[in-house]
């Protein structure tokens, strides 16, 4: 599969593969490396690419979880129960 890559991102990409700084910073924080603020201002091209996928991701997450949990307190499965062993829908999507 060939892979369309933008002419002016070869030159961060490579730097960022032979960065060993960069390769430690992953292995210990792999979900984490967008979030370091040296990325940005080291790597401002990449960067402006890669945010959108960063943000873009959590965002649909978080709104395909509440449709499910939705679905789930709202299924024929779940009907018999009254709303106080149902839960709250804000209870259940964050992580307390």
């Amino acid at each position: 599969m060939l892979l369309l890559i933008d002419i002016s991102l070869h030159e961060p990409l490579n730097e960022i593969q032979s960065d060993e700084i960069m390769h430690a910073k992953f292995k210990g924080e792999k979900y984490n490396i967008w979030k370091t603020t040296d990325i940005a201002t080291k790597y401002p091209l990449l960067w402006d690419k890669a945010q959108f996928y960063v943000i873009a991701f959590p965002t649909s997450y978080l709104v395909e979880a509440a449709f499910s949990r939705v679905s789930q307190m709202l299924s024929k499965d779940r009907n018999r129960l009254d709303i106080v062993k149902r839960g709250y829908l804000r209870l259940s999507l964050t992580s307390i």
